[in-house]
């Protein structure tokens, strides 16, 4: 019984410690978005050809001698290394829960949610390193935000299941599944709030976050002066120009995902979502009407997190009738 529960309570801390690395990790991943700190260093894994940010007079030499045509911006630089730091503190942190998960396989640890969590990682990795190559192209960088939020929504996960065996274990709980008429509404739900995060990077890379300038109207008008899709979605340019339509999608988007969850915050009493809902919201409104601070950006970003682990909770919790 004692390594029964010491299984899950080594993963357990693992994985809370991760969960919150990760949020760190992907907030810190917009700050440095918002600050055009994404090629502060343009080269992966290391900087300007060494590990660490070049510091020496030496160092600085022969980062010029590398990178002849890049002006050297030591500030930004910084930003871009302490995000790879972090995200790869929390890849360690990672490792340490698929190992502990190998070992303890045999006692009924899980072991499918570690081993995709390590294949997000991965993956993850791989579209940090062609965000440098690249040069930033949009849905690449966008495609690194929902790596980001894919992962720590599987850590999460991770975590709730974790912490069922232990009730289990202590409590002798029966959980079971628990199919209702709100498990479809939760669903569709969680894919429109998905694919509005997936809008927000958008919005985010193509740097259409004031692409209206005031609310609830888009300059002015009901619908943006270049209503159609042209030019919102060319997933292979630099320069998707319709920035008034990509800007006004999210919004659009975001209403309908908005009136969803709150239908299911508020039949389901689920307070924590609907007050996380509204903090976002407001969030939002006030990124437009002051013009895109950081401060504030950043914390739409942080919230549009907590607003996807607040649902899955919720969702995890619809599912079972303990």
């Amino acid at each position: 019984m004692l390594v029964f529960k010491k299984k899950f309570i080594i993963t357990y801390y693992l994985t809370i410690i991760s969960i919150i690395l990760t949020l760190v990790t992907v907030s810190f991943g917009s700050y440095t978005r918002l600050k055009h700190a994404g090629l502060g260093c343009p080269d992966w894994p290391g900087c300007y050809g060494n590990l660490s940010v070049p510091k020496s007079k030496y160092e600085l030499q022969i980062a010029k001698l590398n990178f002849p045509n890049i002006t050297i911006d030591i500030n930004k630089a910084k930003i871009e290394m302490f995000h790879r730091y972090i995200a790869s503190i929390l890849s360690l942190f990672i490792l340490s829960i698929l190992l502990f998960s190998i070992y303890f396989r045999k006692q009924g640890h899980p072991i499918i949610l570690p081993f995709l969590i390590s294949i997000a990682v991965i993956i993850q990795a791989l579209f940090g390193m062609w965000t440098v190559t690249l040069k930033l192209l949009p849905i690449i960088v966008t495609m690194h935000l929902l790596g980001g939020l894919t992962i720590l929504s599987l850590l999460f996960i991770l975590f709730l299941k974790i912490k069922d065996e232990i009730n289990l274990d202590d409590h002798k709980k029966a959980i079971k599944q628990n199919k209702n008429s709100f498990t479809i509404l939760f669903r569709i739900t969680g894919l429109i709030l998905f694919f509005q995060i997936f809008l927000g990077g958008w919005v985010s890379t193509n740097y259409a976050g004031l692409g209206c300038l005031n609310f609830p109207y888009c300059n002015d008008f009901l619908l943006p002066n270049t209503f159609g899709f042209k030019g919102c979605f060319d997933f292979l340019s630099f320069n998707n120009y319709n920035k008034e339509m990509i800007h006004f999608i999210h919004r659009l988007t975001g209403f309908i995902c908005g009136i969803l969850i709150s239908i299911i915050a508020i039949y389901k009493k689920h307070f924590l979502l609907f007050f996380i809902l509204v903090i976002q919201i407001t969030l939002g409104i006030l990124n437009v009407i002051y013009l895109l601070p950081i401060y504030l950006a950043v914390m739409h970003n942080f919230f549009a997190s907590l607003l996807l682990l607040t649902f899955i909770k919720a969702y995890y919790d619809n599912k079972r009738l303990h």
